[in-house]
């Protein structure tokens, strides 16, 4: 990653309660820190597929890292690395930081970009940096699991839903299958586990207006 100056306050113990950096003045980054931002991400794009790895992993065009000893990810950083993304992951505007503020999304979004991005360019990791942009962090990528992006704060964790489904699968649908092959366990979700759910969703839809056509 090109040399550039790192904003104030960006700092890994205060980087997560402070606002945006201000290079605009008014409280955003600015449409130059989004520029320099992809520019990097693109420049890594061909040292990401420069990496060592089992052969069955690699794609057409990827080759082996010439170093023997490359790690994508040196094993120092990848608890800190955990850590900061799943703390972007549980932010929300209606969560206050420092001082009992609120942020809006968009400046959740800048922080937590901001606060990953200045991380990795402190500890020299330009190609953990493009695989969080292009995978994670990106516009296109925020959306689909940032919390902050919907106004609605769910009561449940992720994973107790998720924990749920395949506890249900498991025990009543798979109950007598060991390891079950993928295509084997795609099969039982499409042909019963989703029909199944369909009926209970209408169900309850039917009696939760029914009771309020009651109460009405």
């Amino acid at each position: 990653m090109e040399d550039a100056e790192e904003p104030a306050g960006t700092e890994d113990s205060d980087e997560e309660e402070a606002g945006p950096a201000s290079s605009d003045g008014d409280g955003t980054l600015g449409d130059a820190f989004w520029k320099r931002v992809e520019r990097e991400a693109r420049a890594c794009q061909q040292d990401m597929d420069d990496e060592d790895a089992p052969d069955w992993e690699f794609e057409d065009g990827e080759t082996k890292s010439k170093d023997k000893n490359y790690t994508f990810c040196p094993a120092p950083h990848r608890a800190t690395l955990l850590q900061k993304f799943t703390r972007h992951f549980v932010r929300h505007p209606i969560f206050p930081v420092r001082l009992g503020a609120c942020q809006t999304a968009e400046q959740i979004r800048e922080v937590s970009v901001k606060d990953m991005y200045f991380h990795c360019k402190r500890n020299g990791l330009p190609e953990v940096w493009a695989y969080m942009w292009n995978q994670w962090y990106s516009p296109s990528r925020w959306k689909l699991w940032a919390r902050s992006t919907s106004p609605l704060l769910s009561r449940l964790r992720t994973t107790m839903t998720v924990e749920n489904h395949w506890r249900q699968l498991k025990h009543q649908y798979l109950r007598f299958t060991h390891r079950p092959r993928l295509d084997h366990a795609i099969y039982v979700i499409c042909t019963k586990i989703v029909s199944a759910y369909m009926v209970t969703a209408a169900n309850l839809e039917r009696t939760c207006i029914g009771l309020a056509e009651a109460r009405a």
